[in-house]
């Protein structure tokens, strides 16, 4: 039996979102022909996807309440028109505060495509900034993703609309906080370095999202591109790799996603802190 086919977009820095996009292959799978479209792979490497999706998804960590700037840029510039097809969004948060912000402004550019957003939903995943988050309240947020997962993705197979509440408050501070990023970003890039531990091996280089790390005399140099993915600083197999002012904005000894794979084998007990009662609202695992 031929399947329908859907697609699914995503990005993903430190490798939290493309988590999530498999989870929702995964259940996808089950009733559709599935394709993971790494964002990434269009913008930098030029690769192409086909146009024949039946349904599709975008999957996005969220920058300062919105979704990265090369993410907007492929929604305008590489998504095809839409024919009325139908498209679902989810958001990837480091928290759960304010559902990632707002959809407004993907909303509008995918309804100018002519697709049809019927389909909005927030996953949770541990944030990469600021704060390390315990290992135990990180299994917990990991555990609970993968059942939203499995709830929204009911959703999308049985085509039910249920969108997001974009009041006026919260699409000024999407806007406001994004175009604020938009400004800073650049000057964070700028503010990264290598120490003595790189070994001119080059990936940073490789995998920048946004063409912004360039090797000269066998060490990166980093440009004015920045997108604050965090990718160079996470990824890099010697942890050179660190801001200099902006140096709190990284987690030391950041969790490897790749350990928590068999999540259903966790069983360790969780009691939260103050700071992760805050967090409530996502384990409840309500929209």
């Amino acid at each position: 039996m031929n399947r329908s086919k859907l697609s699914i977009f995503f990005f993903s820095g430190s490798g939290n979102t493309e988590h999530v996009a498999n989870l929702f292959s995964s259940e996808l799978s089950k009733n559709y022909n599935v394709k993971l479209i790494n964002i990434d792979d269009v913008m930098r490497k030029n690769e192409g996807f086909d146009d024949d999706f039946v349904k599709a998804g975008l999957i996005y960590p969220v920058h300062a309440l919105n979704a990265p700037k090369n993410v907007l840029k492929f929604l305008k510039d590489h998504l095809p028109n839409g024919a009325s097809r139908s498209f679902f969004v989810i958001k990837s948060p480091g928290d759960p505060f304010f559902n990632g912000g707002a959809t407004y402004e993907i909303r509008k550019i995918l309804e100018k495509k002519g697709y049809s957003v019927d389909q909005e939903g927030t996953v949770v995943m541990p944030a990469n900034v600021f704060l390390k988050y315990r290992e135990p309240f990180i299994e917990k947020i990991l555990k609970t993703a993968k059942n939203k997962v499995s709830k929204l993705s009911d959703k999308v197979i049985n085509d039910q609309k249920s969108l997001h509440k974009n009041p006026l408050w919260l699409r000024f501070s999407t806007w406001f906080f994004s175009r604020l990023e938009s400004m800073g970003s650049p000057f964070f890039g700028k503010d990264l370095k290598v120490n003595e531990k790189c070994n001119s091996c080059g990936l940073c280089e490789k995998i920048c999202p946004s063409s912004n790390i360039k090797l000269v005399d066998g060490k990166p140099k980093f440009g004015w591109k920045c997108l604050i993915c965090m990718r160079c600083v996470y990824k890099c197999p010697q942890d050179a790799v660190s801001p200099r002012i902006f140096r709190f904005f990284k987690v030391r000894n950041y969790y490897n996603i790749n350990k928590f794979k068999d999540i259903d084998q966790i069983t360790s007990d969780f009691t939260p802190t103050k700071f992760e009662k805050g967090f409530n609202r996502c384990f409840d695992e309500n929209d």
